[in-house]
Order: C-alpha cells, then sequence, then structure tokens
C-alpha cells in the first residue's frame, strides 16, 4: 500500500503453493518437432513445458555442451535429465513453463549460473553508479564460473553486503548442483520463497514504513529473514492487534473488489472500462461526465493524461500481462500525444514487472507490453459464471422466446391434439404471454397444440422445459 491506497495483490494459497522460481531435476518425455518443444516431468504425475528458446547454453551441471545450436531435437532428447526452473504457474489448460535458464536471487543480486556476465538494472541510471556496482560485483565473483546481475536495489550498497549475498548464492547454486547429481528424477531441489518472504527480498526498501503481520508463524519467519537480511528494516515490524482483521483496518476488501470490476472511475468523472480475455487485454479511456471548462482538445487531452497515469497502477494492481491496447480519446497534436506517452511510460518505470510502449497508432492505440508474472487478481479471485461460462453474456428474453417456439414446433408430435406444458422463469413467461401471443395461438389452430405457460423457481432465467402436464407430479 502507499498512502493508504493499494497497489500490489499477492496471493498464495496453502493448499496450492506457487511453482514459479522452484527448481525441479527433470526428464524429457517426449520431444515435438513441430513446436519445437519438448514435455518434461518435473513431478510425480506432473509435465511441464519447454521451448527451444528456454533452453540454455549449459543445460544442467556437467553437461556435453556441444549441442548449442539448432532444433530442439539436436538439442535434448527423450529420457535426458535436466536442470529446470519454472516460470510460469500451470493453468486449466495449460502446463507450466519451465526452462534451463537458471536464476537465483537475493536482496541485491541475481546470479545467473549459465553465463559469466555482470550486468546492472536498467532501472539504476547513473551511469557512475552502474560502474561502481560493476567493479564491485567483479571483486564478488571473483573466478566463480556464474555471472551476477545487480538489482535495483543495490543502489548505493557497499562490498560487504554485496560480497554476502554473492556468497549466499554460491552456496545456494553448490547444493543445488549436488542435489542433482544424488537424487532422484522428479526431485524438488530448490523451493521459492513463501510469498511473505519474497515480497520482503523484492520490495522492501529504505522508504518503507511499516510491516504489519497478523499470524504469530509468519511474524516468527518475518522476523528471522529480516534479522540476517535487512536487520536496518525490523524496526518497522509489528504485530496486528490481537483479533484485529487486517483488510477491515485498511479497507481492503472493498479496494480489491473495485479491482474485479471491468469500470475504473477517474477523479475527473471520466472512467477507464477494462477488459481481459485469453488473447489480450483492452482498456477504453472515455471523458463521461466531464466537461472540461474551455475547449473540447484540452476536455480530451486532461481524460487522456489522468487515464495515462491511472492505467500502469491497474495493471500492475489487477496484475494483468501479456499485449494491452489501450483505446486513448483521439487527439490531434503530436506534441499532446508525446506528452501522453511521457506520462505512461513513466507510470510503468514504477512498476517492478519489465513493460513495453508503443507509439500512439493512427487510430488512437497504443500498446503495452507487461511480462506475465502469474495469474491476473481476476483468474485468481473469480471463476467462470455458470451460466453464461466466461462469456459475460446469456441469451435475450426475445431469443428465448422463439427457441420455446421452435422447439415446440420440432416436437409438435409429441404433443399433438394434447398440451405442451412451459417451464420457465418469469421474466420468459411474461415474454410468451405478452408478446408472442399470436404464434401461441397459430400452434394451437395450426398444429392442435396447447401451450401452458408456467414459472418454475427452479430454472435460471436462461433455461426453459417442455413437459407433458401428465409428467408432473
Amino acid at each position: 500500500m502507499e498512502d493508504r491506497v493499494l497497489q500490489e495483490v499477492l496471493i498464495e494459497r496453502r493448499h496450492a503453493e506457487s511453482m514459479v522460481g522452484n527448481i525441479y531435476k527433470g526428464t524429457v518425455q517426449r520431444v515435438v518437432r513441430g513446436m519445437q518443444s519438448a514435455f518434461v516431468s518435473i513431478e510425480a504425475h506432473r509435465n511441464a513445458f519447454l521451448h527451444v528458446t528456454d533452453i540454455a547454453t549449459e543445460l544442467d551441471p556437467g553437461h556435453n555442451t556441444d549441442r548449442l545450436d539448432g532444433r530442439i531435437e539436436e538439442r535434448i532428447r527423450q529420457g535426458e535429465q535436466l536442470l529446470l526452473q519454472v516460470t510460469k504457474e500451470p493453468t486449466d489448460s495449460k502446463a507450466a513453463r519451465v526452462t534451463t535458464h537458471i536464476t537465483l536471487a537475493s536482496r541485491y543480486l541475481v546470479m545467473t549460473p549459465g553465463s559469466t556476465q555482470v550486468r546492472v538494472s536498467l532501472k539504476i541510471g547513473d551511469e557512475n553508479e552502474r560502474e561502481r556496482l560493476k567493479d564491485l560485483i567483479a571483486i564478488c565473483q571473483g573466478d566463480y564460473s556464474a555471472g551476477f546481475i545487480a538489482r535495483t536495489a543495490a543502489a548505493g550498497v557497499e562490498l560487504e553486503s554485496l560480497q554476502r549475498d554473492a556468497d549466499l548464492l554460491k552456496a545456494r547454486w553448490q547444493d543445488i548442483t549436488r542435489r542433482f547429481r544424488l537424487e532422484s528424477s522428479g526431485s524438488l531441489l530448490y523451493r521459492e520463497l513463501p510469498v511473505s518472504l519474497k515480497v520482503l527480498r523484492d520490495i522492501v526498501s529504505d522508504d518503507l514504513e511499516g510491516i504489519t503481520v497478523d499470524d504469530d508463524l509468519t511474524l516468527v519467519e518475518v522476523q528471522d529473514f529480516l534479522a540476517d537480511f535487512l536487520p536496518d528494516q525490523l524496526d518497522c515490524l509489528t504485530r496486528a492487534t490481537s483479533g484485529q482483521n487486517l483488510f477491515d483496518r485498511y479497507d481492503l476488501e472493498k479496494q480489491i473488489q473495485a479491482a474485479l470490476e471491468s469500470r475504473v472511475a477517474l477523479n475527473s468523472g471520466g472512467y477507464l472500462v477494462i477488459e481481459q480475455t485469453e488473447a489480450m487485454s483492452t482498456i477504453d479511456v472515455n471523458t463521461g461526465s466531464y466537461l472540461g471548462n474551455r475547449h473540447l482538445s484540452e476536455t480530451i487531452f486532461l481524460t487522456n493524461l489522468e487515464a495515462a497515469e491511472a492505467i500502469p497502477k491497474q495493471l500492475r494492481l489487477r496484475n494483468i500481462g501479456g499485449i494491452v491496447v489501450v483505446d486513448f480519446i483521439d487527439m490531434k497534436t503530436e506534441d499532446d500525444k508525446q506528452e501522453l506517452l511521457d506520462c505512461l511510460h513513466a507510470g510503468l518505470l514504477e512498476d517492478p514487472i519489465p513493460c513495453g510502449l508503443s507509439p500512439v497508432s493512427t487510430l488512437g492505440l497504443v500498446e503495452i507490453t507487461r511480462k506475465r508474472s502469474g495469474k491476473s487478481l481476476q483468474m485468481m479471485l473469480s471463476q467462470p459464471c455458470l451460466h453464461c461460462h466466461g462469456l459475460g453474456l446469456v441469451n435475450s428474453t426475445d431469443a428465448l422466446a422463439a427457441a420455446v417456439l421452435r422447439e415446440v414446433y420440432l416436437r409438435r408430435r409429441e404433443f399433438e391434439n394434447s398440451s405442451c406444458l412451459v417451464l420457465a422463469g418469469q421474466e420468459l413467461v411474461d415474454r410468451l404471454h405478452t408478446g408472442y401471443r399470436k404464434e401461441v395461438q397459430a400452434m394451437h389452430r395450426d398444429h392442435a397444440v396447447v401451450i401452458k405457460l408456467t414459472v418454475s423457481p427452479e430454472l435460471r432465467e436462461d433455461e426453459f422445459r417442455l413437459i407433458q402436464p401428465a409428467e408432473v407430479q
């Protein structure tokens, strides 16, 4: 939270812990040449997806590196054992995605065992600081055969802290490679930190005001972690009052619920409409009740600018990944378009997840790419409607009425010279009574079928049943 406003939500279920970051000893089950991919087993009864682009130069400790380039069938073989790290959670329709590009993160550094490069986060813009960090990390690296990346949190950090992190990562990698040699296929060699500790490692900074915990076991874990890695932040840690609900204290339920709504109100009176699909997400910008004070062009520009400030926050809060297409209100001048992009770019830089941005198209569209990082908030907290199966729509009452008459006609021999009892919801029964009286009478006149309408509280508004009156108990 920042200024009591929710910025990001991270969820981990006790019965379904996240797999992202976990490292396994896997076995290639099947190489699919047409997809240039392979399915590999990483746990009992669980396969994962490995694309050729996710195969590193050094597949695993001691692996033959003669097959460095080319097609997947030239690089790995069925039955081969690999060191694999999960990069994407499995979904109902897709297996987990894995890579052999292993990375191990600490507070200030990321180790890349498949490389020997020393790099610095792009979010550290000061060139002098970048060079200082490269020099210090080179000292930490020594002649160790692994690369290191300085994380954003490393800015201003001295050699002692960087060396401690580097030594920690080296020891962790040695343990993983040792276990790879000794343990059986499918074994979990390294488990990523639980969400509470991962947040501390990745997010905690000097401007942090407080960490509040309402669970005793988590409190002990957090205390131990801070004592070992972030001792300066121990004073920020507090235990919530016994029985106090943090969600009520900070009004989180209401803010989370708002993050699941498609419509987002802007302070000016304008609003965004955010729609998420499997292929991409779209955001539509509207002026709404905002009328402005002077000219239409100024009203449009100010609405777009406010939307550009809100959109990066919404992407982070909802954890929307992939391609996002934003339909801004059309602007005429290039200066306004550039100021809009600058505002949007500045907001995306605050996101810990890498984002990309395209220029404003001739149609007023802007494309944003955001690396997928787990499931979106919508996927975590929602499920498809049983009525509409996730479409957000059901058949209209008129469409249902027409479907009733079509089915009566198709089954007219069954009901000939007798009655057809239509069971339906109140709205559909009323519509058939009032809007389709002539069609109901024609069924009697032309086909000797008497249609009787009865409201059934057991049926949904988009359902109906045709039965013989004798079937009614």
